[in-house]
């Protein structure tokens, strides 16, 4: 599919970030957050760079 999903800290606290999809830009994958399935549109979304999914997974 898809998604997947990683856990990295929040505050603190553990927090399980949702992935939705690969983009070829910043502005392919904000105009692809308004096409979501179902729930995921009406959630808060945040596109963000493969760079900033490897920090996070490395807790940095």
């Amino acid at each position: 599919g898809n998604a997947a999903y990683f856990r990295t800290k929040s505050n603190g606290r553990p927090w399980f970030p949702v992935l939705y999809g690969l983009y070829p830009s910043r502005s392919a994958a904000v105009a692809a957050r308004a096409k979501l399935p179902g729930k995921l549109a009406t959630k808060d979304v945040w596109p963000r760079s493969m760079a900033s999914v490897h920090q996070a997974i490395k807790g940095k």
